[in-house]
């Protein structure tokens, strides 16, 4: 059975600590474990059982199988959006190879690219591992279906200061 007991302290008001109370037999047993919504549950009690998640919910841990299919999809959306800006850059080169315009000019593609690249780079990767990949796997999948697209190579453009 669990007891919790909140402390009067109002600088303590998030605290709250929880005795427990076995009998002999369950000391010697694991102790007791506490999930998110700070209910005490006992050893011996089974964990609460995680159903089919209902509207507007979102699934905090996905299976390994999951996570590895969510980097797959960001790898993937991330190599063909830079083989896009690459793509942009190999014309821009092959107009300055031809007389088309000059090294500056160039000069300046390779660096828009340069920042395209990060900010890709940033939006699939920056924020850490596991849970940013997947809602970056659950936000493409969401623009794939609603046939919206992000253009990078805008994105990047240098703002003109007025």
């Amino acid at each position: 059975m669990a007891v919790t007991e909140m402390s009067s302290n109002p600088l303590d008001k998030h605290k709250s600590i929880a005795r427990f109370a076995q009998s002999p037999e369950q000391e010697s047993r694991s102790v007791t474990i506490a999930d998110y919504s700070h209910r005490a549950i006992s050893a011996g009690e089974p964990l609460p059982r995680v159903g089919p998640l209902k509207q507007g919910t979102v699934r905090v841990m996905a299976t390994k199988a999951e996570r590895r299919a969510a980097r797959e999809r960001v790898s993937a959306y991330h190599e063909s959006q830079l083989a896009g800006l690459l793509g942009r850059v190999g014309a821009e080169i092959d107009r300055y190879r031809a007389g088309e315009i000059d090294a500056y000019a160039a000069d300046g593609t390779i660096h828009h690219y340069h920042r395209a690249a990060a900010e890709l780079w940033k939006f699939c990767f920056a924020r850490g591992g596991g849970a940013h990949v997947e809602f970056i796997a659950g936000l493409l999948d969401r623009m794939t279906a609603d046939a919206e697209t992000i253009d990078w190579w805008e994105r990047a453009a240098p703002r003109r200061h007025q």
